[in-house]
């Protein structure tokens, strides 16, 4: 008689799963920086890989609730983060519900290291770090910016008068520059209001640093159609959220020709969009 085939002791099956476990996360964070300053953790989507993620998240408060998602502050492994999930649509078939959360998931993570990597090194702009990545609860876990918006920032500005309308034209300049940062890098925002876009306070800077934050509606392209519809978002969210503040915009495609070598083609694309804009609003 051939003798029962032995089972694997606790020990072993552990040290299995655990190997199992690090070489999926090895491999998800591949080059992804590890400074301790903004460390980015590439999660998996398996369950070994999330099991302690809940248990990690303490003082977790619903800071904002939209039709895509939820997100929520939160401090996760003694950092402070803001914690984004995505709804589940109960509309759509279960699978392709799955599918298409998941892509537009991966799509935003991607457009934020791509951000980090290659826009905010060189230009004067800096994206959340990611910390984990949850595909299974449709969660994103990233670093929490300390500041204020700009749109909060900009309606306390006086722009008649000559000392707010000074700080008013730095500010759009260095939204210019960092705006033309992520363009060069081929990432179009998708979102681009002053409430996506975030003051940190530094020592050496009276405005601060500036931060692009929200890249849910983010992608990766170099046509210049997109680049000239994230402008124009950015411009009908200056005209309509903040009165007075034409200089302030004109202020930010000037910079923004500084930063980027192809505005000319943008800026034209531009003015066919606002054609384009003012025909739908006459029609209604």
């Amino acid at each position: 008689m051939s003798e029962p085939p032995q089972k694997k002791s606790k020990t072993e099956s552990g040290s299995v799963d655990r190997t199992e476990q690090n070489n999926e996360t090895n491999a998800a964070a591949d080059g992804v920086s590890s400074s301790p300053s903004s460390v980015e953790v590439a999660s998996t989507s398996s369950s070994n890989g999330m099991i302690s993620l809940r248990s990690d998240l303490l003082d977790l408060k619903l800071i904002k609730q939209g039709a895509e998602g939820r997100v929520f502050s939160c401090t996760f492994m003694s950092r402070p983060c803001i914690m984004k999930e995505r709804f589940s649509k109960s509309y759509r078939h279960p699978l392709l519900d799955a599918k298409l959360s998941s892509q537009r998931l991966t799509q935003e993570v991607r457009t934020m290291l791509k951000c980090r990597r290659q826009a905010h090194p060189i230009e004067a702009v800096y994206t959340p770090a990611v910390y984990c990545v949850d595909e299974e609860k449709r969660c994103i876990y990233m670093e929490r910016i300390e500041g204020s918006t700009v749109k909060d920032v900009v309606s306390k500005l006086q722009l008649h008068t000559e000392e707010d309308e000074k700080t008013g034209l730095a500010l759009a300049a260095k939204i210019g520059k960092g705006i033309g940062g992520i363009h060069a890098a081929g990432i179009i925002h998708g979102d681009l209001t002053t409430s996506n876009l975030m003051l940190t306070s530094t020592p050496n800077d009276p405005i601060g640093a500036l931060s692009i934050i929200d890249f849910g509606l983010a992608s990766i392209s170099q046509l210049n159609e997109d680049r000239a519809v994230d402008l124009y978002v950015l411009e009908r969210a200056f005209l309509s959220t903040h009165p007075n503040s034409e200089k302030m915009f004109a202020a930010v495609l000037s910079a923004y020709s500084a930063a980027f070598g192809h505005s000319s083609k943008v800026l034209a694309k531009l003015n066919a969009v606002r054609a384009r804009g003012r025909k739908r609003q006459m029609v209604g």
